[in-house]
């Protein structure tokens, strides 16, 4: 059996952790993830020569909370900025 122990897969106390359930369809596209890094990458961090670390994570948090997530047209929001979107979800839900 290798290196784990018969009891290695035993629940620990009573029972299982529970975990909720969750469909494919709930996990975000990886086609999403890729498109943020390389954007991230192109628009900031090619662009850039950081002294520190703490510098780099300053302008990335920037980068990421200041533009990425509300201004920029996102394909999964129809073409339309986080601001503009969550706008019109809450006018429509008036």
């Amino acid at each position: 059996m290798g290196f784990v122990s018969s009891g290695a897969l035993e629940p620990v106390g009573s029972r299982w952790p529970e975990f909720p359930e969750r469909r494919w369809s709930e996990f975000p596209e990886p086609a999403v993830a890729e498109s943020f890094f390389a954007t991230l990458e192109w628009e900031l961090i090619m662009q850039r020569d950081w002294q520190t670390r703490a510098e780099a994570r300053r302008d990335i948090f920037e980068f990421i909370e200041g533009w990425y997530n509300r201004e920029r047209r996102h394909s999964t929001l129809g073409y339309r900025s986080p601001i503009t979107y969550e706008r019109e979800v809450i006018h429509a839900a008036a």
